[in-house]
């Protein structure tokens, strides 16, 4: 028989209740144990205050070469376009999709999600079909043409 079993047989059928009114058996009124009781806490100072003993010393590091480590995510966005759902779920196998943008019109650059650049398409190396991209600005860009 599992322990809540046993507890609603003892009270005829029904679940125990407790009475928060009353503490609990083995708690005073004022918590646990028969009396109230305190418990000190030394007093706690931040290093280099008067009670908190030595000043530790102050050290700058240059994480500039770590952080320039660091991997980000560079994408050239060549054009995007609008379409409802029901377009989209008929797209197949040779579908084209008509970009809001012109040939020859400047690519936004994006790192992380932020527009930091834009440039040209061009081709890289015919024989490799490679593309790459000349900047044509850079910094602070308003996200308008």
């Amino acid at each position: 028989m599992a322990a809540s079993d046993m507890d609603e047989t003892e009270h005829g059928g029904e679940p125990a209740v407790q009475d928060f009114d009353q503490p609990f058996a083995g708690m005073g009124a004022t918590g646990f144990g028969d009396g109230e009781s305190s418990v000190g806490f030394p007093d706690i100072m931040p290093a280099g205050s008067e009670a908190g003993g030595m000043e530790e010393p102050h050290i700058e590091v240059d994480n500039s070469a770590m952080i320039a480590g660091l991997p980000v995510m560079m994408k050239v966005v060549l054009g995007s376009a609008k379409m409802p759902v029901a377009t989209l779920a008929k797209l197949a196998k040779g579908s084209v999709v008509k970009l809001d943008k012109m040939v020859g019109d400047p690519v936004d650059i994006l790192v992380n999600g932020h527009l930091i650049a834009r440039g040209e398409v061009v081709i890289l190396n015919e024989a490799s079909s490679r593309f790459g991209v000349v900047l044509t600005q850079v910094g602070k860009i308003s996200p308008g043409k």
